[in-house]
């Protein structure tokens, strides 16, 4: 018998319950059991579907605001740096780090 999931769980504590009170047999139980499928009913699949589509529309317009031609200008008139800027903040940075790995080193070494 093909029946949605809640009424799948109706039956299987019905014949549970008459098993308890011997109106079954084990082996009946377990056919009836076994005879019994259940299925996704419509609702759910709609809502699933239903729930990807709004994830799949809100990245889209997320997308379409952000790749959005004029806010990707002003985006570049923002930030607008010179490539000498760029190049001076990451040798910096990277002489930071080099500092900061080597008296780390130092440190570990010490310890030792």
């Amino acid at each position: 018998m093909r029946v949605n999931k809640k009424e799948a769980k109706l039956l299987e504590e019905a014949i549970e319950q008459w098993q308890k009170d011997d109106l079954l047999d084990n082996d009946k139980a377990g056919q009836l059991k076994h005879s019994i499928s259940s299925y996704r009913n419509e609702f759910d699949s709609v809502a699933f579907y239903s729930s990807i589509a709004a994830v799949s529309c809100a990245l889209l317009a997320f997308g379409a605001l952000v790749l959005d031609e004029k806010w990707i200008e002003r985006l570049r008139n923002f930030f607008a740096f010179s490539e000498m800027v760029i190049g001076v903040m990451f040798g910096a940075l990277t002489v930071f780090l080099t500092w900061i790995a080597k008296k780390e080193k130092e440190n570990i070494s010490t310890h030792f």
